[in-house]
């Protein structure tokens, strides 16, 4: 299983892991799961596809054990963790709580 459509569906339509978790209450733990390919419940894909507007290809794809981890380095680079780090302190700003790092 491969998180990386749903990453670049996220960034397509601005929504932040901590949108998800905040407004939407997705569990934390869930963040996880996804972030680290885990398996999550089916109740929990219809839920993110519902936030997103999406369908589930739109969020996991089914991928073989080399795959995955080619596809997870690829959207690592396309997407990149400073984009996902200034989303998140972007967020943080407009509630008005500034994070100490």
């Amino acid at each position: 299983i491969s998180y990386a459509p749903l990453w670049q569906t996220m960034m397509r339509k601005n929504v932040t892991t901590y949108t998800l978790i905040s407004k939407y209450n997705i569990n934390p733990r869930t963040i996880y799961q996804l972030k680290h390919n885990q398996s999550i419940t089916m109740h929990t894909l219809e839920r993110i596809c519902r936030i997103l507007g999406c369908t589930p290809n739109e969020v996991v794809a089914f991928v073989s054990q080399g795959e995955e981890c080619k596809n997870a380095d690829d959207t690592k680079k396309k997407v990149g963790r400073f984009f996902f780090f200034l989303m998140e302190y972007y967020n943080f700003i407009q509630i008005g709580k500034i994070p100490f790092f």
